[in-house]
């Protein structure tokens, strides 16, 4: 059993509740139906307009405050932001000189830098197009030790510019070199960090 707690008044003109929704008649059969458009309030007192194309639904952005309310987003409660990025850049070396056949001191990177990212790629840059090598290094050890052992990879590059493939780590403290086997020149080196 259903129980009307307020009763429709279906006349022309509408309902004297605010008059919505408005109800457009028309003649289905010879018999007037009444029918309601899509609408909605336009926040000016009880005036409404039909909702379409031209006419959308007002949306607002809610977000929940400290106590689990909601709220639209206003000056005064602004949508919260935090910087959710996946990747880091790291620069390494820039601008250094090395001599013919000498080779880098190691970086190694901040523990609680590496500790968040599954891979690195590295990016290195030169000025001219004869041989080196970059080595990334892998030290397993604790941390205030010195290294139990050690092994590292080797990239032989020929050409200026070099764009390493994602390397998963290996350890939590990397480290880079790089050596140069040509004559004397300035390399800049960066580490883009992914998670």
């Amino acid at each position: 059993m259903i129980l009307l707690t307020h009763k429709l008044n279906l006349e022309k003109d509408g309902d004297s509740m605010a008059n919505f929704p408005r109800i457009k008649w028309l003649n289905v059969d010879g018999q007037q139906v009444p029918f309601t458009e899509p609408q909605h309030f336009t926040g000016n007192g009880d005036e409404t307009v039909r909702t379409g194309k031209d006419n959308p639904l007002p949306v607002a952005n809610y977000t929940q405050d400290e106590n689990g309310i909601w709220l639209p987003v206003s000056k005064d409660n602004p949508v919260p932001t935090q910087v959710t990025g996946s990747n880091v850049e790291q620069k390494v070396f820039d601008g250094l000189e090395l001599s013919e056949g000498s080779t880098s001191d190691r970086v190694y990177f901040d523990y609680d830098v590496a500790s968040d990212f599954r891979e690195l790629i590295f990016v290195v840059r030169t000025d001219n197009h004869e041989p080196f090598s970059v080595d990334v290094l892998w030290d397993v050890r604790e941390r205030g030790f010195y290294a139990s052992f050690r092994t590292y990879d080797r990239y032989d590059i020929t050409g200026n510019v070099f764009i390493s493939e994602p390397i998963k780590l290996k350890t939590i403290i990397p480290s880079v070199r790089i050596n140069n086997n040509g004559s004397d020149r300035v390399f800049d080196l960066h580490i883009l960090w992914r998670r």
